[in-house]
């Protein structure tokens, strides 16, 4: 599995994570989607971990050269109270798009929609 440098240990108030993951996106109106979507937002707890997440997945297909499905469910899940991780319902929610035949990308931008449906 993935194991970046960057191993988000760290706390990392930007949302650089997100925007690396995002340049990720080939099809262009849901890479337009999901920069429209965490534009405006706050850094908070939850803004936090989808960082992390998404600075660990977009690093793991950029780096490690691995699928999409390995780099989202290899990332680290949130235990409590920790902010550098991912939210399970992230991979849940990811998980589920994939079972019922959703293109990964699509499924990574349904997963990450409203945080993670949190």
């Amino acid at each position: 599995s993935f194991s970046p440098a960057d191993d988000l240990t760290r706390e990392d108030t930007s949302t650089r994570g997100i925007d690396l993951m995002i340049e990720n996106i080939k099809d262009p109106e849901l890479r337009r989607q999901m920069q429209k979507q965490f534009a405006a937002g706050s850094i908070d707890a939850v803004t936090r971990r989808l960082n992390a997440c998404s600075r660990w997945i977009g690093r793991c297909l950029r780096e490690g050269g691995f699928s999409l499905d390995d780099c989202v469910l290899s990332a680290p899940i949130c235990l409590e109270n920790e902010d550098n991780c991912c939210p399970a319902r992230c991979q849940a929610r990811y998980g589920q798009a994939r079972c019922a035949g959703m293109p990964g990308e699509n499924a990574l931008q349904w997963a990450l929609r409203d945080r993670c449906g949190g």
